[in-house]
């Protein structure tokens, strides 16, 4: 439920503009029961009504993963109903225990970043920790903090649409839950898709557990963490809010330097 408005302000308002929708929450209660979740195509006008009563915030802070246009959209609305400049996140070099492991830190994901920080907070071992949304992202954080890098891959709503647009098979639902074997179309490659992801992630983790001399704790989230969690060979821990917890850390700190106007 939305608050009505007061001349006080209340806490900081994190958006994740992700690669398919945009999810808000306010810092001071993220639970997977107060994420709202829009589609780029609704969040215009679903977010004026559902900010219109909302508090004024005292920050806005903003991970964005792509979608300028909508991200320009908040950037405005913010300055005009509430004369609040956006800040931008950006991925840092280090930070929170976490030491970027890419050659140019500002390549990686600021989603994956915040998953890393997050993850880190949350366990001191070495971790794998898989974003499974529209595309799967998976990070290795050994203990001591520093990033080894990652891997992306097709989500699997993307799998299964990239055979859709591949061959002449009859419609399907991609959305569509997969079940242990399909006896149907879309039922097969809806559990192939979910089967290829698992082992993705499986393969990773045995990999690593090689290299790493001892076994990552599996750190699940994204919007097909449950399902991925549900076949895997091995233990998963699911953190739905894991990229909110990282901003969050991120909210405690110094505000943000300004948008750049080129982000990567």
């Amino acid at each position: 439920m939305v608050q009505r408005n007061t001349n006080k302000p209340t806490s900081a308002l994190l958006i994740d503009i992700g690669n398919t929708s945009l999810k808000w929450v306010l810092s001071s209660d993220v639970s997977p029961q107060t994420i709202t979740r829009l589609t780029h195509d609704e969040a215009p006008d679903a977010l004026a009504a559902q900010w219109a009563d909302l508090q004024r915030p005292q920050r806005l802070l903003i991970a964005n993963v792509g979608q300028r246009n909508t991200a320009d959209w908040v950037k405005k609305w913010a300055q005009e109903q509430w004369r609040l400049d956006a800040e931008f996140l950006d991925t840092e070099a280090q930070g929170f225990d976490v030491v970027n492991g890419y050659a140019d830190p500002g390549q990686l994901g600021i989603d994956r970043w915040l998953a890393l920080i997050a993850a880190r907070r949350l366990s001191a071992k070495s971790l794998c920790v898989v974003d499974a949304g529209s595309a799967i992202t998976i990070d290795l954080l050994p203990r001591d903090g520093y990033h080894l890098g990652g891997y992306i891959a097709p989500g699997l709503q993307m799998m299964q649409h990239s055979i859709a647009a591949g061959t002449a098979l009859p419609p399907f639902d991609a959305a569509a839950k997969a079940p242990l074997v399909g006896r149907d179309t879309g039922s097969a490659i809806a559990g192939g898709a979910l089967m290829s992801a698992a082992g993705f992630i499986e393969r990773t983790l045995i990999e690593w557990q090689t290299r790493l001399r001892a076994e990552p704790e599996l750190i699940l989230t994204g919007g097909d963490a449950e399902r991925l969690a549900q076949v895997l060979c091995c233990p998963a821990r699911v953190e739905p809010t894991l990229v909110f917890q990282g901003m969050q850390l991120q909210a405690r700190k110094a505000k943000p330097k300004p948008e750049k106007k080129a982000e990567k």
